[in-house]
């Protein structure tokens, strides 16, 4: 057995959006396999987190490791305790791969740096070369995920309502009651993107309603990746019930990147409660298949299952995991319950459920989540406060009548509940791409500035109750779509 080796070293802030604090206490090498120590915190807030990258390809996370004193140095921030971290890569020697360290904060932003640049041989037993000087990260950058770098005011990603129709009257949905329009968007329609394809790296097929019901899906999803060389990131949420071995087939060969599964319970009955007109067996059955494709490699898109969360099926979270283990997914995303009735309000669980409570649940489903070996994505505790959003910095939705609007929240007029009381979200819209190229909507006097107050406040007055801004809806980085861990073009 070879000796084992130390070395310390300190991080240094980074020079990005995310701020980086903390420390590389041990880092040792034995016979190839590689431990690190220490802490971190981004953005003034434990990681989200830490993982290490091995030749292009993740391989291992780290685990949480509860720290009092990082609580005592850093009392201005919320549960630094939580920032220590031990991560243990137990790859063979003799890999002559670069290893990259990468952390991912609350919001989404992401910094790395690589460790090492290429190991040695076989039974290399050496300290890592890790020197403060060395330690400085940088913000995983657009260019990173295979685009360019960002430009100020530059449009990346659009989210398309394909269709506002729906096959299954969900309890927690307000589309059928709300969508003022019900249609399918027609391939001429969304061609009218033609403008946006040289700039555009992401395109989600789905916003409000079930995006397979549109027969002209596929060829959308193929014509995205043909005017852009493969360079967009195509992606959709379904719920699966018309996800069969043809259409799967269909919308793989189409270049379909990502495939978002709904499912909000694990027991027939618990699942049929929410899913009015479901079938839970075909559910299964379409997420095996899906998940069976992505297993076999080649052109199969990356699954990932979708869970709302509330009261109701809180319980049945650590069944999901064991699921998601069973059936072959390898990610899983949590969203809160956006109430729309004053019914709903009292199933939230940042209303009802004490934090303590909450964080517990949460840390122990990271943990078994960290065990399995998936990616799981939690909203917030608590609504965040905030008084900007750069959520829509970079990012438009556009209704199927091809109205644009800023975000799925402000995509159609409902009501909703903030703190038990009732509130609205309008439709907000700056023309239509049905009239105009979509990049002249974008740079439009009225748009740049509702961005201009969005990103520097003050906030339309609409803005200012989104549940969805305030982290508790959805994990705030699934609308930073350049974060670490987002699949790839498959070119």
């Amino acid at each position: 057995m070879s000796d084992e080796h130390k070395s310390v070293s300190a991080w240094v802030a980074s020079e990005s959006s995310a701020q980086l604090q903390g420390v590389l206490e041990d880092a040792w090498r034995v016979s190839g396999a590689l431990d690190l120590r220490g802490w971190m915190l981004l953005d003034g807030r434990p990681c989200e987190r830490i993982e290490l990258w091995r030749d292009g390809a993740l391989a291992a996370r780290a685990l949480r490791v509860e720290r009092a004193d990082l609580a005592q140095a850093f009392p201005e921030y919320e549960h630094a305790e939580r920032g220590g971290f031990a991560l243990t890569d137990a790859a063979s020697g003799g890999r002559d791969a670069p290893v990259t360290l990468r952390a991912v904060s609350h919001t989404g932003a992401v910094v790395e740096r690589t460790l090492v640049e290429r190991e040695g041989g076989a039974s290399a037993s050496r300290p890592c070369d890790l020197g403060p000087q060395e330690i400085e990260f940088k913000p995983r950058t657009p260019s990173a995920a295979g685009g360019c770098d960002s430009e100020p005011g530059a449009l990346y990603g659009v989210s398309i309502d394909t269709t506002s129709v729906c096959n299954l009257r969900c309890t927690i949905c307000a589309l059928e009651r709300d969508y003022d329009l019900k249609a399918h968007m027609p391939l001429a329609l969304f061609a009218r993107l033609e403008d946006a394809f040289k700039q555009l790296r992401h395109i989600s097929f789905s916003l409000n309603a079930e995006p397979l019901l549109n027969r002209e899906l596929e060829a959308m999803v193929a014509l995205a990746k043909q005017r852009s060389n493969g360079r967009i990131t195509t992606s959709l949420a379904t719920n699966a019930m018309l996800l069969d071995a043809a259409r799967l087939h269909a919308l793989s060969e189409a270049g379909l990147d990502a495939l978002e599964i709904s499912i909000d319970g694990v027991k027939r009955d618990s699942y049929l409660a929410v899913r009015l007109g479901a079938n839970f067996e075909r559910l299964v059955e379409n997420i095996a298949r899906a998940a069976e494709l992505e297993r076999g490699g080649g052109r199969a898109p990356h699954v990932s299952l979708r869970w709302v969360m509330s009261t109701s099926n809180l319980g049945e979270l650590p069944d999901l995991l064991e699921f998601a283990a069973h059936v072959g997914v390898r990610h899983l995303v949590v969203n809160g319950l956006e109430p729309y009735t004053a019914e709903q309000s009292e199933l939230t669980h940042f209303t009802r459920l004490g934090e303590s409570e909450l964080r517990a649940q949460f840390e122990a489903l990271e943990d078994r989540a960290m065990q399995l070996g998936l990616r799981l994505d939690l909203p917030l505790l608590r609504p965040e406060p905030y008084t900007t959003c750069e959520l829509i910095e970079h990012a438009c939705v556009i209704r199927v009548d091809g109205t644009v609007a800023p975000c799925s929240p402000l995509s159609y007029s409902r009501a909703f509940y903030f703190e038990g009381r009732e509130e609205r979200h309008p439709l907000i819209g700056f023309g239509s791409i049905a009239e105009r190229p979509l990049l002249e909507l974008w740079n439009s006097p009225d748009y740049v500035e509702f961005r201009r107050k969005a990103l520097h406040g003050p906030l339309h007055a609409a803005c200012k109750t989104c549940l969805k801004r305030s982290g508790v809806i959805c994990p705030l980085k699934h609308w930073n779509w350049l974060a670490a861990g987002a699949p790839q073009p498959r070119r």
